[in-house]
């Protein structure tokens, strides 16, 4: 669902707002644009924004105990992973003056239920619930819990048998996940709908990790399936050999029926194209290759800019990493040279872009936001970014995640997400998707 702001806040920067939250009558106005029904959303002008305003790069609050990928509701509100005794993971809603609403328990520290808490992510629906899942599923039926915007439990999502993989909200709907058959190998693509009730839409589902939703189509990089009528568009081989092995994708970014992944092998790295609905290959681009590996491999998935130019991050070895930008046909546009440090690259977001084109780079202890291959401003943040999802909210502010588990949000007045496809990884701040 893309947002469409139909009144700028910064009209109202001049008005001396007493807290976060009060109500002028000047509200700022957000339509939920997204082809089906649904109400718009009066999104309230924060006080603290507009009483306190900030220079770029300026650091507005830190929330401690705070983990995974944060997501932010059309309100502004930024729901959160928290770190819980013992290796447990819950939920926090935080306003964007970064001031807790409220806190909730997920998953519980013991150990039969550590490994689902690793990698958390908050999702929103269109009904205004919470998700809290883990990237990857886990050995225990359950891969996720239910809140409703008050912090109210609804339970655990029930898939079916052991989770293997989460793969996406579709719009109006609930989420769909790839679970365990229970019978040797086999998988089933299953999903909830938002009453809880369980459909499988395929017996046999060979994918995971590499795929995503657009519209009604699940899509990864060797196949695609159609929700609507339950059936595969096209499948290809899953089995592609880059450097001798198995080939390895970053991504899917999906943009105007296209799918951008970066595939890498041992050496080489590359940045390819391919029809959603058809299979067919379009482009494929080298970026890099490496005389040592996957040595100090850092990268973030691709993202799909204003223009539909196509970024995506890649550091080898120990020096900089780049910022790579190819147009949507595959012309080179530029490559920006940047710091970077150690990074989990297959499951952290490095970038996300605005609606202005502006890239935000968030790699070892900097982020940084870029324009036109020159660099707008830059923060340092001594605790580590290497695992930053970063987020923008409707207000203008950056948010990212520390290593040390801290929400730091960072003004960078944006005019909020680029209006693409995928403007950053996940599809965007409300994280609908798995990668």
């Amino acid at each position: 669902m893309k947002l469409v702001v139909a009144r700028s806040w910064f009209a109202l920067a001049s008005l001396s707002l007493a807290s976060c939250g009060t109500r002028t009558g000047l509200e700022v106005l957000v339509r939920a644009d997204s082809g089906i029904s649904a109400p718009d959303v009066v999104v309230i002008p924060p006080g603290c924004l507009l009483s306190r305003p900030l220079a770029n790069g300026e650091i507005r609050f830190r929330v401690p105990g705070i983990t995974g990928h944060p997501a932010v509701a059309p309100d502004g509100t930024i729901y959160s992973p928290t770190v819980e005794p013992e290796g447990g993971r819950g939920l926090a809603a935080i306003d964007p003056c970064g001031q807790v609403q409220w806190r909730a328990t997920g998953w519980v520290g013991s150990p039969a239920e550590r490994n689902v808490a690793q990698r958390p992510y908050a999702r929103v629906l269109d009904n205004g619930e919470v998700l809290l899942t883990n990237s990857v599923g886990a050995n225990t039926r359950h891969g996720g819990f239910r809140y409703l915007p008050d912090g109210s439990a609804r339970g655990a999502l029930a898939f079916e048998r052991t989770l293997s993989s989460f793969v996406g909200i579709p719009a109006g709907s609930g989420p769909i996940a790839i679970a365990w058959s229970g019978e040797s190998t086999r998988f089933e693509l299953q999903q909830l709908s938002l009453d809880g009730a369980r459909t499988v839409l395929a017996r046999e589902f060979r994918n995971g990790e590499e795929c995503a939703i657009d519209g009604s189509i699940v899509a990864c990089w060797d196949s695609a399936f159609d929700i609507a009528s339950r059936r595969a568009l096209w499948s290809g081989p899953s089995d592609e050999i880059i450097d001798g092995t198995r080939r390895h994708v970053v991504g899917p970014a999906i943009h105007n029926g296209v799918m951008y992944v970066m595939l890498f092998g041992v050496r080489s790295y590359i940045l390819a194209a391919k029809e959603l609905r058809t299979g067919r290959e379009l482009w494929r681009r080298t970026l890099a290759s490496s005389s040592s590996g996957q040595t100090g491999f850092v990268s973030g998935a691709p993202v799909v800019g204003p223009d539909g130019g196509v970024h995506v991050f890649l550091k080898l070895g120990s020096g900089r990493g780049t910022l790579h930008t190819y147009s949507s046909s595959g012309v080179p546009v530029r490559t920006i040279p940047i710091a970077s440090g150690a990074q989990d690259f297959l499951h952290d977001a490095t970038t996300t872009i605005d609606s202005r084109g502006t890239i935000y780079v968030a790699t070892g202890n900097t982020v940084l936001a870029t324009n036109e291959g020159s660099t707008v401003w830059s923060r340092v943040i001594a605790d580590g970014v290497s695992r930053a999802a970063p987020a923008l909210s409707p207000f203008g502010d950056l948010y990212v995640i520390t290593d040390t588990n801290e929400l730091v949000a960072i003004a960078a007045n944006s005019p909020g997400e680029a209006p693409s496809g995928w403007p950053s990884a996940r599809g965007g701040s409300r994280n609908r998707n798995a990668r």
